[in-house]
């Protein structure tokens, strides 16, 4: 729920700011526009006035412009056709309230505008004639009281819907975050059951039929291959452990017969050397009654005899 609200956060900041750049660089374009506008209009009023450097006139021009608020200070300058290099005021006005005295500003001789961190600044020659040469320049100073305005108007406007959707995210997510983060919490559980018992035999429980939905369906398969693998395995195992329990018994039937083959021939080695010993030993004797003797003698000394005759 939280990763989800800060998306939503980046998402609304984000489409807030760019809303907010766009329309403040449209206002910036609108406020020059407007201001040219004026500047054009008083520039072509001015055109006889600054050509026959009539002071008079061209203070009443300047002063109507009392009626745009946004106009702070407005110049007229004029220059002599012999030396064009040194401009001088022929009228200026300032906005009642304005409490700086007025400050002559620099003289340009084209047409710009300057837009400073607090003021926007238009220059516009005077001419006579779309040809002629031009006999002055007129210099207007807005304010940018209405843009910062504006500008406050759009961050209120952006604080209140980004806490407003902030509440409504925060309230969807609240109410709806089971159906995303439920599932997921059973995979998980489920997941750790699997990994802990070993038991491939338990399955997720699908609650939905999209892409959750999915994932459970890809999950129990996996599943289901991991436990037909591993019953496999365990067949394959029996069947090994009962191949060796097979082998081993028909191993320890071949030792057991072997051990009775060698005692058996233990057994007539035995027997041999006895035969052979009474052999030597009655080869040598004449009388049959010291033979029968030594014969008796072996035999008791190796064979468990406790009395013989005979």
């Amino acid at each position: 729920m939280i990763i989800i609200m800060v998306i939503t956060s980046v998402a609304l900041l984000s489409t807030s700011a760019a809303f907010v750049v766009f329309e403040m660089t449209k206002f910036r374009k609108l406020m020059i526009s407007d201001l040219e506008g004026v500047a054009e209009i008083v520039a072509g009023q001015s055109d006889a006035i600054g050509k026959f450097d009539d002071r008079v006139e061209a203070g009443k021009i300047l002063a109507k412009l009392h009626r745009k608020d946004q106009i702070v200070v407005a110049c007229m300058f004029v220059v002599d056709p012999g030396d064009r290099q040194a401009p001088r005021v022929l009228a200026h006005y300032q906005k009642a309230g304005v409490p700086e005295a007025f400050v002559v500003p620099p003289y340009y001789p084209y047409e710009t505008n300057i837009f400073g961190p607090r003021s926007l600044e238009v220059y516009r020659p005077i001419r006579p004639s779309r040809l002629s040469q031009p006999v002055g320049t007129l210099y207007l100073r807005s304010d940018l009281d209405a843009l910062q305005t504006r500008q406050a108007e759009y961050f209120k406007i952006v604080a209140v819907v980004v806490l407003v959707s902030f509440g409504i995210a925060w309230l969807l997510s609240f109410r709806l975050h089971h159906i995303i983060t439920g599932p997921v919490l059973d995979l998980a559980q489920t997941t750790r059951r699997v990994s802990a018992e070993k038991d491939y035999s338990l399955r997720a429980a699908k609650r939905t039929r999209d892409e959750l939905g999915t994932l459970f369906d890809g999950f129990n398969d996996m599943l289901a291959q991991i436990q037909e693998r591993d019953a496999a395995l365990q067949q394959a195992q029996r069947e090994l452990e009962s191949r060796v329990e097979a082998r081993t018994h028909e191993l320890r039937q071949e030792v057991a017969e072997r051990k009775r083959a060698e005692t058996d021939l233990q057994q007539q080695l035995t027997r041999i050397r006895l035969l052979n010993h009474i052999t030597h030993s009655i080869s040598e004797r004449q009388d049959l009654d010291s033979i029968f003797g030594v014969v008796l003698g072996q035999l008791e000394e190796h064979l468990p005899v406790d009395a013989g005759c005979v």
